[in-house]
């Protein structure tokens, strides 16, 4: 009932002061959604509508309920005009809002308590502005509130200073992830350099423990770059699977596609690439030993 109350104070709110018609509104399990029929909606706008809603509210004007005919229409300026023929109900703020509707009210606005308009979202030639009353005001305000405690616990930092706090964290974190990515590119090509050095033929293979596919792509294409004649292998010994890593010099004419559609049933895997560069995963029916024999057999 406050929520469905709630709807038509901030619909004739917005069509009051802006002339933004309700074209549509769905009362959620958490929140309520209004469509209005416009593209855009200005936080000036918002805030107005808001503080309208909230005055109407704070009025504790009575809420009636009257049955009319089809010709006692015409007495009453309806927000949104109504296709029924007979048994037309209206709820009635009076000199606020004339609205048909079947649906259930509290007797006065006051009994609505607050609104608080959350978000709005733009679809297509509509915007869709989603808010709460009453005692979900009291649930969200609680609920953001502990989130607030939190924060200033946990950053050791004032409540009016947590949005720059935040912000500096969040400098530092991109600094430290850029520092932790050009330490994890150098390491990579320390390893490559060692693959390539301790290399004792054209196939260089390797078996690594818990690397993402992505390192196993980057350490591969390092080894070839400098190894044109050379097939490189990569099998992660991961958690719970195997993943593998093929990929040639320029001068290999051997598909990498073909070698890892070959080797990947032995582990039940699945996989793709192209003729440079391919890989896959699969789960630990063997070994990573034995997975690297599959591959250098099939060379």
């Amino acid at each position: 009932m406050q929520q469905h109350a709630g709807q038509h104070i901030l619909s004739a709110a917005f069509e009051q002061l802006f002339g933004f018609q309700t074209i549509s509104f769905h009362l959620g399990k958490d929140t309520v959604t209004i469509d209005l029929n416009v593209t855009e909606v200005s936080e000036q706008q918002l805030k107005e509508a808001e503080q309208l809603a909230n005055q109407i509210i704070l009025e504790d004007r009575i809420i009636e309920t009257k049955w009319v005919t089809e010709e006692e229409l015409f007495n009453y300026n309806l927000r949104k005009a109504t296709s029924l023929k007979e048994n037309i109900r209206l709820v009635i703020i009076p000199d606020f809002d004339y609205n048909a509707c079947g649906g259930t009210h509290p007797t006065s606005t006051g009994q609505v308590r607050s609104i608080k308009i959350l978000q709005t979202e733009r679809q297509k030639k509509i915007v869709r502005v989603e808010f709460i009353c009453g005692e979900r005001n009291l649930t969200h305000l609680h609920r953001k509130h502990q989130v607030l405690v939190n924060l200033v616990s946990t950053l050791s930092t004032p409540e009016d200073k947590i949005i720059n706090a935040t912000k500096n964290l969040l400098e530092q974190n991109s600094k430290l992830a850029k520092q932790v990515a050009d330490l994890s590119n150098s390491l990579l090509a320390y390893e490559a350099k060692e693959l390539r050095e301790s290399a004792k033929g054209t196939t260089i293979t390797c078996i690594l423990e818990n690397r993402s596919m992505q390192e196993l792509q980057k350490l591969a294409k390092l080894v070839i770059q400098e190894t044109p004649k050379s097939i490189c292998i990569f099998v992660s010994n991961n958690q719970d699977k195997l993943q593998v890593v093929a990929a040639k010099g320029n001068d290999v004419e051997q598909s990498m596609k073909e070698l890892i559609a070959h080797v990947l049933p032995y582990i039940n895997g699945k996989g793709g690439g192209n003729e440079r560069m391919a890989q896959g995963g699969g789960e630990k029916i063997l070994t990573s030993e034995q997975l690297i024999e599959k591959v250098i057999s099939y060379i």
